[in-house]
């Protein structure tokens, strides 16, 4: 920035100035070849303008297939036009490497990149620029070709989702036995091989994991054309969507909705530590349990149209407070004069275990899913 090498702006004709692009757009599946349009558009504008040696990295997370089947054929055809080639550039793909929350700027700069090139001199430019803005702690991954790099996110999201609908059906089976399967899975990740086993949540939200399983089935399908089903990705898909039942019906079970005057929904976000609600499965629930109770009041300190510090300094008037995101936040929350009883339900391992001795010395109702 001190050198001014780096302008925001929304003139793409800059980049006949540029010497480095880097393109991350969003892409799903809900109108697929609006998307796809959109994509071979935004290629084809850039090659347009674009001059030789540019060096040119895509980090969207991207339908396997697509710079084989999308991206190169545009270029290619826009090239044709200024009778130039595709080497003369330098093109690859890296996806973005984002942890969101606190660690934001840190896991983008120490973060490992996984990366590709269309050949060997791009996959050089792009390892340059990426140790020119990265630490050292960051590793340069490199994969041989594109499409591996394209199914890696996919696999790593998917395997991820894969470990959420997976505790899902334990979650079940342990409520149905009163069996404490968050001190159980506490002592599984001692093992540091299963240290990444996840713990029983509300469910699933947010942009990535919602959406990413998706993509190598669509792939398999329509840009490749082959008989891959990935029924274990679909079957974990279908889980997750329905997650929020498991929670719902948790709630149904241990209480009366319909009785409570006021009801305090704490966290809206998908996750916690982040201001991030998209699709965020607080939302859903809160839905099914409006029409039990139309009382319902939502709390956040991330998203600001939810920031209500009344609700916080007043926590006793609500009769019912249901934990739906493990803010840190929240876990700083001191229980120690809080005198009424109150019905506290946790839906996502939020309560510390000091806060657990404060509330129950005062004999308030807690129930934790997950927690016998």
């Amino acid at each position: 920035m001190r050198k001014k090498k780096l302008i925001c702006t929304t003139d793409i004709e800059l980049l006949k100035k540029t010497e480095v692009v880097l393109v991350s757009i969003n892409f799903d599946l809900q109108n697929v070849k609006k998307n796809y349009d959109n994509l071979s558009n935004l290629v084809s504008s850039i090659f347009t303008i674009i001059r030789k040696k540019t060096l040119i990295i895509f980090e969207s997370t991207l339908v396997p297939g697509t710079f084989d089947k999308i991206i190169i054929p545009t270029a290619e055809k826009t090239l044709n036009k200024r009778n130039m080639n595709i080497n003369d550039f330098y093109l690859g793909y890296s996806y973005e490497r984002v942890t969101p929350g606190k660690n934001y700027l840190n896991s983008i700069r120490n973060g490992n990149r996984v990366y590709s090139g269309i050949n060997k001199i791009s996959k050089i430019k792009i390892k340059s620029f990426f140790k020119s803005i990265l630490t050292k702690k960051a590793k340069l991954l490199e994969l041989q070709h594109i499409k591996e790099c394209e199914v890696s996110k996919i696999l790593e999201n998917s395997y991820r989702s894969l470990n959420i609908a997976f505790i899902d059906e334990w979650l079940k089976f342990c409520e149905s036995l009163d069996i404490n399967l968050i001190k159980i899975i506490n002592y599984i990740k001692l093992r540091k091989s299963h240290s990444n086993i996840m713990m029983p949540g509300l469910g699933v939200g947010g942009y990535c994991l919602t959406k990413d399983p998706n993509f190598i089935i669509h792939s398999s399908k329509n840009l490749y054309k082959n008989n891959f089903k990935f029924p274990l990705t679909s079957l974990t898909m279908k889980i997750n969507r329905k997650m929020v039942n498991t929670s719902y019906n948790y709630i149904k079970k241990k209480i009366r909705i319909k009785n409570f005057n006021k009801i305090l929904i704490l966290g809206a976000a998908y996750k916690g530590d982040v201001g991030d609600d998209r699709l965020s499965p607080a939302y859903e629930l809160v839905d099914k349990l409006k029409k039990l109770n139309k009382n319902i009041f939502i709390h956040d300190p991330l998203i600001k149209k939810y920031n209500y510090k009344k609700y916080i300094n007043n926590l006793e008037k609500f009769k019912c407070i249901i934990f739906c995101t493990n803010h840190q936040y929240y876990k700083k929350i001191s229980f120690k004069n809080f005198s009424n009883k109150n019905v506290i339900v946790d839906l996502n391992n939020v309560l510390s275990t000091k806060q657990f001795k404060q509330l129950r010395f005062k004999t308030n109702k807690i129930f934790t899913l997950g927690r016998s």
